[in-house]
């Protein structure tokens, strides 16, 4: 009897652990080419290709465009250089873009933020609208 009992339990052991483990492998394909993933599918891409899929993606959704899209530009990565009007940040191509930021900018982390908190390698994200030499008016700046 006891025999049977320690069975049962490691069969249904087994079967837990499988089901878990097909839970994740499906939650994983499920979120492929989701916005939450969006980021990690243009690594891989040249910079033109990269900007040009980011326009279609801004472009997307209709009236409702907020946040990073109704900016117009967006771009993310860590600070190298700073000074009291702008953020260098290196983006993940290895190529770097000037931000420019104003008392206006918000600048936000889990708590509200300043420009102090704007540290060289902290990593960062920037929404708005390009200027003529490819540098950005920063309208918002969350600190990840």
């Amino acid at each position: 009897m006891k025999k049977t009992i320690v069975i049962a339990a490691l069969i249904a052991m087994a079967l837990g652990a499988g089901v878990f483990f097909g839970g994740i492998k499906y939650a994983q394909n499920k979120t492929r080419g989701t916005r939450g993933n969006f980021a990690a599918g243009l690594q891989n891409l040249s910079p033109e290709e990269r900007q040009r899929r980011l326009q279609q993606f801004q472009g997307s959704g209709g009236g409702r465009r907020s946040g990073a899209a109704a900016a117009g530009n967006f771009t993310a990565g860590e600070i190298i250089k700073k000074d009291d009007q702008s953020v260098t940040v290196k983006l993940l191509d290895g190529s770097s873009k000037i931000a420019f930021f104003s008392a206006n900018t918000a600048i936000a982390k889990s708590t509200p933020g300043s420009a102090e908190d704007l540290q060289i390698g902290k990593q960062i994200m920037i929404s708005g609208p390009a200027n003529a030499d490819g540098s950005l008016t920063a309208q918002n700046i969350q600190i990840r």
